[in-house]
């Protein structure tokens, strides 16, 4: 570090150290502040302002010491400690006058609020006695409604209610309710006035209605005399209606009767040819024909045309059965016949099965004597050749038999043994070999 910073850094903390004991004069300047409640304008202003002073003095101490930080860390530890202890003489008393002027502050506007709020419930109680008065707001003012004279003169809007005082807003309220017991009172005359002129206007509807009951009774027995003759008339006129029907009745059952009967024996004939009805119509049918006719045909025609249509039917329904019966005939001798050649189909086709089984069985055996005979070839072919191999495999079985204790070594003698053992197994698996092919 330089000399030059280092007496920086020296004379600033001289000027700290030298601010102390004028930190503390200030601080014991100002203890005496004191604010005596809302009412105390003069200790409030002198706590603000030195509130300020101190203020102002802690943030040039802050401003000083963050500077001298600034030249050398070595010494922060020491300058920290100095800005602690003037900070230490001026925050507190900076507090408490911050305190003492601001709860007067805090106070007004706690005062303030409840201004307002008791004025909110004043006007919302002035409101509600103009709406107890049968007052209504019209968008503009509150007034009387209807056109009761000098309603103009009784009115008042939102901004007049706010802001008239108490004395002259009663008056107004009294006006008020005087002009609403005068409305009230004409109300009352009228509807006395109206009770009467209901009462007169009831008595002559009474009278009228009294008249009306006596013409209506005159009008009544005049209608029972009516009725009991339209009575006698009517009974009259139903009893020539009954005996009417009564014959037009017998009339239609005998025409039923007549029409049930013809309508039996015409389906009874129309059966007896073979015209059976089906709920629709009277149909014959069978494989050749259909044939059919109407219930009009058969129950609406005259004799003479019933008889000409069971003849022509009867023709024709005979026909039908001749050729269903040939038809018949013709399908049974085909039948038969393709019963004949699928039996001979059948009979060709068994011998045709047996001659291809009796081939496969014969080419079966001859292709087993071909392969037995061909298995004894390949036996008589490897014969020989193994009959060598064995002798071979005993040869040099015998020859390699060395006696126990000749090898030099354990690894020569389990190299023999290895050797010898694959020698015999080879023997082992030529005589099995050969003893399949036998």
């Amino acid at each position: 570090m330089e000399t030059f910073e280092i007496e920086s850094v020296k004379s600033g903390l001289e000027v700290l150290q030298s601010k102390k004991i004028e930190y503390q004069q200030l601080v014991e300047k100002h203890k005496g502040v004191t604010v005596e409640g809302v009412t105390d304008k003069e200790g409030y202003e002198a706590a603000k302002n030195a509130w300020r002073e101190l203020q102002h003095e802690r943030i040039s101490v802050e401003k000083q010491a963050k500077a001298l930080r600034a030249y050398v860390k070595p010494l922060q530890e020491t300058i920290s400690q100095g800005e602690k202890e003037l900070l230490s003489i001026l925050c507190p008393e900076e507090d408490r006058l911050y305190k003492a002027w601001k709860e007067v502050d805090e106070e007004k506007q706690r005062a303030k609020e409840e201004a307002e709020r008791i004025h909110r419930e004043m006007i919302a109680k002035r409101k509600a006695a103009l709406i107890d008065l049968g007052m209504i707001f019209d968008g503009v003012v509150y007034r009387f409604p209807g056109n009761h004279h000098e309603s103009t003169y009784r009115c008042i809007s939102d901004e007049s209610i706010e802001v008239l005082c108490d004395e002259v807003f009663d008056d107004f309220l009294k006006e008020c309710k005087e002009k609403a017991e005068a409305i009230a009172f004409e109300a009352e005359m009228e509807r006395k006035k109206q009770e009467q002129e209901a009462a007169r206007l009831k008595a002559e509807q009474e009278a009228m209605e009294e008249q009306k009951r006596q013409m209506e009774a005159q009008a009544e027995a005049l209608r029972k005399q009516k009725e009991a003759q339209e009575a006698e008339i009517a009974r009259q006129k139903a009893e020539i209606e009954r005996m009417q029907r009564e014959a037009e009745e017998a009339k239609k059952q005998a025409e039923q009767a007549a029409k049930k009967a013809k309508e039996e024996i015409r389906t009874r004939r129309l059966a007896s040819i073979g015209l059976l009805f089906n709920g629709d119509v009277f149909v014959f049918k069978n494989r050749v024909y259909g044939l059919s006719i109407t219930p009009e045909q058969a129950f609406l025609s005259t004799d003479d045309t019933f008889e000409t249509i069971v003849f022509d039917y009867s023709e024709k329904i005979e026909k039908a059965k001749a050729e269903q019966a040939t038809l018949e005939a013709q399908e049974k001798a085909e039948i038969e016949e393709k019963a004949r050649k699928e039996a001979q189909e059948e009979a060709d086709r068994k011998e045709k099965a047996y001659q291809e089984a009796k081939a496969a069985e014969e080419a079966a055996a001859k292709a087993k004597e071909e392969e037995e005979k061909r298995r004894q070839a390949e036996k008589e072919a490897m014969r020989p050749e193994s009959e060598k191999m064995l002798s071979l495999i005993e040869a040099i079985n015998e020859a390699s038999t060395v006696p126990t204790g000749t090898f030099k070594s354990e690894k020569m003698a389990g190299i023999y043994a290895f050797y010898r053992t694959r020698l015999l197994s080879l023997g082992v698996e030529i005589k099995e070999k050969l003893a399949q092919h036998e």
